[in-house]
């Protein structure tokens, strides 16, 4: 229980990654149907002496407790409203590889999820990435997707290029944001904000991705590929330098 504790106290503080340790979520974003079985994957690096946490977050509300574990505890112990009927959490023995799985999803289990530890070594509670998990055999409404060219005041005085990806009209708030260029998946550069609900109770987000000003120049097409999960495809927009 004390380990509980210590996550309610440091669960106020959201701590970026720390050079010495990390945490890793895997898989970024996960679309199932009603009924399916799904299993997040946290890779904590090293074997510690205090638990990890899986939480669950739906945007616009407060983050819950969903599971914690500990190499040396027989069985996981779950927070408020989760139980071992739909979830259940297991860890590796050398203590390092924790998994959540939630069996019979239901819609209520759209969100993002978080695995997070404190770390004696650097006295940090420590979480770096979610997984958003969407569970709905719906078809949602294609989003509103607008993609921006660099501002002329960055392309003359910076050296780099950053693009802006608007995205509005977004069914629910679990959203998988990819940039690509020529087709090839970008994994750096890039800066995607949380989902934010509007009046219309529909959800938007903004994605940017900063690239060097030479590829920008060399006509390089860009695109900014929304998924919201369900049964809808993804919706996607193109942007070059010829087309300013």
């Amino acid at each position: 229980m004390r380990r509980l504790q210590g996550f309610c106290c440091c669960f106020l503080l959201w701590l970026t990654c720390v050079q010495s340790q990390t945490v890793d979520l895997k898989p970024a974003f996960l679309s199932v149907n009603p009924g399916q079985a799904v299993t997040l994957d946290c890779n904590v690096e090293v074997k510690d002496s205090h638990s990890t946490e899986f939480y669950k977050e739906i945007p616009g509300e407060v983050p819950e407790l969903v599971v914690a574990h500990y190499h040396g505890w027989s069985s996981p112990r779950y927070g408020p409203g989760f139980s071992s009927s739909r979830f259940s959490a297991t860890v590796n023995s050398a203590g390092t590889q924790y998994q959540l799985t939630i069996r019979n999803t239901e819609a209520r289990d759209t969100a993002m999820y978080y695995c997070g530890k404190w770390f004696t070594a650097s006295s940090s509670y420590i979480h770096c990435k979610s997984s958003k998990l969407v569970v709905s055999a719906q078809e949602f409404p294609s989003p509103s997707v607008l993609v921006l060219r660099p501002s002329e005041e960055e392309l003359t005085s910076k050296g780099t290029a950053t693009l802006s990806c608007l995205i509005s009209k977004l069914s629910i708030g679990m959203t998988e944001v990819t940039w690509m260029a020529n087709g090839n998946s970008i994994s750096s550069g890039i800066s995607t904000g949380l989902a934010s609900k509007d009046s219309d109770n529909t959800y938007s987000l903004s994605s940017y991705l900063k690239v060097p000003m030479a590829d920008w120049n060399g006509g390089k097409i860009y695109s900014c590929q929304v998924q919201q999960g369900g049964a809808q495809s993804a919706t996607t927009k193109e942007i070059q330098k010829s087309d300013c």
